[in-house]
């Protein structure tokens, strides 16, 4: 035997509590958890720092080219938007008013006018950005009213000229509104307010660069081939407009939804997408807008506070929209046409300040910093209103403050549309329809305000009109007060939600898969009455009719050696060297099917853990999960020698075709009489990926996209392409099946193409009960869409009953029956007739342990190499330290997530920690301690069964059935003793529903069972 590392034999007891396993560091087939990064709420920061200080530089990369893509397109194309509106009132004054005789209101009506088109097309055109691609929608909105921009010129009458504003209008409405939602579809709450403030920027510079573009068009080409100065500046804003145009269809990057674009390398837009899901910000669902989904928008506070609180703050500089202080500087006859224009550009200067210090000041002194900002503003913007309230008796110098600051109040808007971005992060199209609807109907009180409270004629007094926006002075800071309540209650119950010991803002979230066909069968229940189950009244424990939930274990197994304890096949007791033979197998589905176990769960992997040392010696050496045989193989023989227990074996969508997965399900729930689970993974080991044939994985994210399309695939042949009664096996007419009973499945997607009738005829299940195990957030989102069982990690049974519930409402938003969902967690018990023999058989379970083997174990699963850190050392938590700050915030929390009860944490510690029971819970005990533990998981976390891990096998097993089982069925945990459904399916057994193997009709694959039409 070659001679072996073990770190973890002589390390003293104290420092492994019997029960101190963080379960969120669990092995998972699925690849490491990335659910949890660092509250970057907390982070010591500069006031003028770009990057948090956990961004890594893989994510600071990936910030700067969305800076780059988005922002500086977002900029000139609200530069331009704003040079096309604004010319307007540039050219009135520098002549058309007289050239189309607009003498009375006229300009003002064409402020409205154009206002009309703006606010009707915002919402519908916003909504489109979220079904179709933002980065061609928007520049050829961009181009249209270019077009239409260029047309003013040749404008001869107000008639005219009206018809061309409108249809300017129309196509600007969706620009705003659609880059603020693009804006928060990329970037995190603490990035958010600056990258809004530097887009709305470009509306000062706009205002700006209007009127000195104006004064040197005037200056410059008045008179030019016939055409007077205003003329020209519509040619010049419009053929300015057209480039910018073509830029934004070639680099701007659309929504993550809108999939890669050529600048972005898969890593890279993996990890942009996974920012967005540790934010809790989702991909629209697809759906079409329909009275239900406007139900769903309004059915919340956002719209009701939100848009009232947008009108007071826009009514509040109404003048600066109409355009009022330049006609003041116009009314003054000591300055002429082009200083006049050049003035209009002092506010907007000024304004530019504004925005900025505002926007960084939200991004960095969070929420909280809000109100007592706006208040400050609000106050001195209402001061400024009494230059012209009183406007015989201010003085000249007072004016022309007013005039300076008037920017002012307009530069909070960014902290106005982006906080409605965050307000509304978990449903994508409410974001939209929002932030829209905010605009929208702002910009519709300013279709008619300024008739009533600013005529042109009243020029430049305006009495009534200021003393309006003195007024919104008051009213918006009160409302604000309630956006700020409102906003915090909302923080108060996600962080209640999460449990007590919590470490991120973040949150379990809505699935990033677009489905290809709604998420809503016809014969799901509402989802205001799926959410209202769970936020009834239940105890932890019991059925949502208080009766004693029925507790399901499975056997957590592996067919190959070293599954998660390494080394235990030096151990006598264990037999896991003899998992290459059929009599373990059949042997061990005898033992569990008599504890009345409810399955045998089968992990798998492809490749071998070559991550630490930076080789798979240390893996392949210590017998960590090598070698390792095929679990599909084995699944017969032992459901020819059993009748109830079912069989969980992993597959995964990255490798497997669809075709050939299906089928082997099929027949699998054929000869298994039903008794077959699929365990959904992606993989997560470039090593896999070269054994395949790939150089490495696709992305994180861009894997579970994959797999959504995978699963829609597979339920069309399973669900879909056999009616029931298919077969009929009638030889009077020498028909086996009825071929009009069976349909082609045609299906061409963006990653698999597939058209075929399935070749095996409807099996007892159909589609195998469905196993997902994935921690990271994208895998839980998966889950919660698709998954009938979920495998979930806690550190603590309060911390998880937080995760179980947002699942459950993630299930319940999507319109599945939160309950349709079953929650496992791992566990492993060390289980003796006293708790003092259990102690003895973990004493000499650990002298079998390889470290090596489990730190090799860690870095597959992780990343992690652990070897490069000193052996006796604490692990080091600052995060520049070198050797931390070549991991991700995700693996430096995981490295240095220590367990309750350990003094010290050290890589040899840590070695002896993984290798007996791998990272999952874990117990050492007598049954009735075991079981004490369990029921804290049961009655707390409302967890519904648990995959039970072993040190030796089968005597792991063996002990749970003699010590276990029965304390477990005296507190009535496993109901009365037996399955639920003795012999029936695996599903039946699941839900307790004999007679119905299929899928719930609130499960997404149940909408493609078969029809006798296409």
């Amino acid at each position: 035997m070659a001679e072996k590392q073990s770190y973890g034999v002589d390390v003293a007891a104290k420092y492994r509590p019997e029960n101190a396993r963080d379960a969120d560091r669990q092995e998972d087939t699925d690849g490491p958890p990335e659910e949890h990064r660092p509250n970057r709420n907390f982070s010591k920061k500069s006031f003028f720092a770009w990057f948090d200080r956990n961004d890594g530089p893989l994510e600071r990369r990936v910030i700067l080219k969305l800076d780059f893509l988005i922002l500086t397109y977002a900029f000139v194309g609200f530069w331009i938007l704003y040079i096309d509106r604004g010319i307007l009132t540039n050219a009135y004054i520098s002549g058309m008013r007289e050239d189309l005789e607009l003498l009375g209101n006229e300009l003002v009506q064409l402020g409205s006018i154009f206002s009309v088109g703006y606010c009707v097309s915002m919402i519908p055109a916003t909504l489109l950005v979220t079904k179709y691609p933002a980065q061609y929608v928007i520049p050829t909105s961009m181009t249209i009213w270019g077009i239409f921009t260029l047309l003013c010129y040749r404008a001869n009458s107000f008639a005219e000229l009206a018809g061309y504003r409108f249809l300017v209008g129309l196509l600007e409405g969706p620009y705003f509104c659609s880059i603020h939602y693009v804006l928060g579809s990329w970037y995190r709450g603490d990035e958010l307010m600056r990258r809004a403030g530097i887009f709305y920027v470009s509306s000062g510079v706009g205002t700006m660069t209007t009127g000195l573009l104006a004064s040197r068009t005037y200056q410059s080409l008045d008179g030019a081939l016939g055409l007077p100065g205003w003329r020209w500046m519509y040619i010049v804003a419009s053929i300015m407009t057209f480039p910018i145009a073509a830029w934004g269809a070639i680099t701007f990057p659309g929504t993550p939804k809108d999939g890669k674009r050529w600048y972005f390398t898969d890593e890279e837009f993996a990890l942009a997408k996974q920012r967005m899901i540790l934010e809790g910000r989702f991909d629209p669902e697809g759906l079409s807008l329909s009275w239900l989904s406007v139900k769903r928008f309004l059915g919340r506070w956002h719209f009701w506070v939100l848009v009232p609180w947008n009108v007071m703050w826009l009514m509040g500089y109404e003048s600066m929209v109409t355009g009022s202080p330049t006609l003041w500087l116009r009314s003054n006859e000591q300055y002429s046409v082009a200083q006049v224009n050049n003035f209009t550009a002092i506010s907007p200067s000024i304004g530019i300040l504004f925005i900025l210090g505002f926007s960084w000041t939200i991004d960095k002194g969070g929420q909280k910093a809000i109100a007592p900002l706006i208040g400050a503003v609000s106050l001195l913007h209402f001061i400024s209103k009494f230059a012209w309230i009183v406007y015989d008796h201010t003085s000249f110098g007072f004016k022309w403050f007013a005039v300076a600051i008037s920017y002012i109040e307009v530069s909070l808007s960014p902290i106005n549309y982006s906080l409605a971005n965050l307000a509304c992060a978990g449903d994508a199209e409410e974001r939209a329809f929002v932030v829209s609807s905010m605009l929208a109907i702002s910009t519709a009180f300013g279709t008619w305000v300024p008739i009533v409270a600013f005529p042109t004629v009243e020029a430049p007094r305006f009495f009534r009109g200021y003393i309006m926006e003195a007024v919104m002075q008051v009213t918006y800071f009160s409302w604000t007060c309630f956006v700020v309540w409102y906003s915090a209650r909302d923080r108060r119950r996600q962080q209640n939600a999460e449990g007590p010991t919590i470490t991120s803002t973040h949150q379990p979230h809505r699935d990033i898969m677009a489905p290809d066909t709604p998420l809503h069968p016809a014969e799901a229940t509402s989802v205001d009455v799926l959410k209202g189950k769970i936020d009834g009244e239940r105890r932890y424990g019991y059925d949502i009719n208080g009766k004693q939930k029925r507790i399901l274990l499975n056997a957590f197994d592996m067919n190959g050696v070293g599954h998660i304890s390494i080394g235990q096949w030096q151990n006598p007791e264990d037999k896991s060297s003899h998992k290459n033979r059929l009599p373990y197998w059949i042997e061990l589905a005898q033992l569990l099917e008599k504890g009345k176990f409810n399955a045998l769960f089968l992990a798998d992997n492809f490749g071998s853990h070559d991550v630490y040392q930076k080789s798979h010696a240390p893996a392949i050496r210590s017998g960590t999960q090598w070698p390792l045989y095929d679990p599909f193989v084995v699944i017969s023989a032992m459901a020819a020698v059993t009748k109830s227990l079912a069989f969980g074996v992993t597959a995964c969508t990255t490798f497997e075709p669809s075709f050939i997965l299906a089928k082997r399900f099929s027949t699998l729930d054929h000869v298994t009489e039903g008794r077959i689970a699929w365990n959904i993974v992606t993989s997560w080991s470039d090593n896999a990926a070269r054994a395949m044939g790939l150089e490495k994985l696709p992305g994180h994210d861009l894997r579970y996209e994959m797999a959504d399309e995978y699963l829609s695939l597979v339920y069309k042949l399973w669900e879909g392409s056999w009616a029931d009664d298919a077969v009929v096996k009638d030889s009077t007419t020498s028909t086996f099946t009825d071929p009009s009973k069976v349909k082609k499945i045609v299906h061409h997607g963006r990653f698999f193409k597939s058209e075929s009738a399935h070749q095996v005829d409807p099996s007892p299940q159909r589609t195998p009960l469905l196993f997902q195990a994935g921690m990271s957030p994208a895998g839980s989102a998966f889950a919660a869409k698709h998954a009938e069982c979920i495998f979930i990690g806690g550190p603590n049974p309060a911390f998880l009953a937080g995760k179980i519930k947002k699942t459950r409402d993630l299930a319940a938003s999507q319109g599945r029956d939160p309950y349709d969902i079953k929650f496992f967690i791992q566990f492993t018990p060390i289980l003796g007739a006293t708790d003092e023999e259990a102690q003895e058989k973990y004493e000499r379970y650990k002298k079998y342990a390889i470290g090596d083997g489990g730190l090799a174990l860690l870095g597959g699963i992780s990343g992690i190499d652990v070897s490069e850190f000193p052996l006796d050392e604490e692990f080091p938590t600052d995060p520049d330290h070198p050797l931390m700050a070549k991991l991700t915030p995700q693996q430096r929390e995981r490295l240095l997530s220590r367990p309750q009860g350990y003094e010290r944490w050290t890589p040899r510690i840590l070695a002896e920690f993984q290798s007996i029971g791998g990272s999952g819970n874990f117990k050492v005990g007598s049954g009735k301690t075991v079981a004490d533990e369990l029921e804290k998981w049961i009655t707390v976390a409302d967890v519904d069964g648990f995959n039970i891990g072993h040190v030796v096998v089968p005597g792991a097993w063996a002990d749970v059935i003699e010590y276990l089982i029965p304390e477990l069925e005296a507190r009535g945990w496993l109901g009365n003793g037996d399955y639920a459904v003795p012999g029936g399916t695996a599903r039946e057994n699941l839900y307790a529903t004999p007679g119905d193997p299929k899928l719930r009709a609130s499960h997404p694959g149940y909408k493609y069972k078969f029809s006798s039409h296409d």
